[in-house]
């Protein structure tokens, strides 16, 4: 009705009413069509990359935008790298194992990026805190790759401060930022204390690993597992939250081990407490009727540590 009374408004005969009608659908159906096309994913990719083996996510080098969920199931597209050289073809292809076919995506990158070694000091600080995925390492100022790194290196470390002393210099450090990139299990929905997680529950997604917290990085490590406290919608699941596998139960018998000078020794228990292995419990050997503590080394087994009313 706006375009009918705009055109009367302008005294155009029939003939031309008609010509700019067409022009005003075409412009309509033309904005119409860049909004439903318009890109619900933007991966973006250097001319180069170094990874960091033949098997990477491609979250670990490439910068992702747009919807988070599909953004999360982007990140951890695998590529598998060889012959120096990574294409569109291997991206397209990668992200349609994710699920993502048919998802507006635009990917911006050159025909081929192209694949060097893994940058020495990264190489150096994944292999030394054993961290099987990328960590990138960005110095203030140039370092030289085979500077000794500082002792006590750990995975979830936001930054590490290099000494590259010398002669004129004794006392000058160069500080490193790192990020650990490492494959997340995610909390789709608040969890509650004591609920045992379902695959449906959570989501894998590839983030900064930037805490000292052991996270899981996979479903099988948390799936049909029991939450000791509540877990929050979007967080991280870290293995600490997740009730241990129990090995002993209070009730159960167990053996007593012992090594006294160069001589094991055993006897039959019974649990006062449950535990995993590497808790300390309460037990008591039958044979005797004491009370002693342990450390659960198995399943149905405690290493005596000592008693606690008296006795052998």
């Amino acid at each position: 009705m706006a375009l009918r009374s705009c055109l009367r408004r302008w005294r155009l005969g029939p003939s031309r009413r008609f010509f700019f009608g067409l022009v005003a659908l075409f412009l309509l159906c033309e904005a119409t069509w860049g909004e439903a096309t318009a890109p619900r994913l933007v991966v973006v990719l250097p001319e180069a990359i170094c990874p960091r083996g033949s098997s990477v996510f491609l979250g670990e080098y490439a910068s992702l935008e747009g919807e988070q969920e599909l953004v999360d199931r982007a990140s951890l597209a695998p590529l598998s790298l060889s012959g120096g050289k990574l294409t569109r073809g291997q991206v397209v292809a990668a992200l349609q194992d994710q699920g993502l076919a048919g998802i507006p995506v635009r990917l911006q990158m050159p025909t081929s990026v192209t694949l060097g070694q893994e940058d020495p000091l990264e190489g150096r600080i994944r292999r030394a805190a054993h961290w099987p995925w990328r960590v990138a390492a960005r110095p203030d100022r140039p370092v030289d790759p085979a500077t000794p790194l500082p002792p006590g290196l750990r995975s979830g470390m936001r930054s590490v401060s290099l000494n590259v002393a010398t002669s004129e210099e004794p006392a000058r450090f160069v500080r490193v930022v790192l990020r650990w990139y490492q494959p997340q299990v995610v909390a789709k929905s608040p969890l509650r204390k004591g609920e045992t997680i379902r695959r449906e529950d959570v989501f894998l997604r590839l983030g900064i690993q930037d805490t000292y917290r052991l996270l899981a990085h996979s479903f099988q490590q948390v799936e049909g597992k029991v939450l000791r406290i509540p877990v929050k919608a979007g967080v991280p699941v870290a293995m600490e939250v997740l009730v241990r596998d129990e090995v002993v139960h209070a009730g159960n018998q167990v053996v007593l081990s012992s090594v006294v000078g160069s001589v094991a020794v055993e006897a039959k228990g019974r649990a006062l407490e449950q535990g995993a292995v590497g808790d300390t419990i309460r037990v008591r050997n039958l044979d005797t009727r004491q009370i002693v503590s342990g450390v659960v080394i198995g399943p149905g087994r405690v290493e005596i540590l000592q008693k606690e009313d008296g006795g052998v």
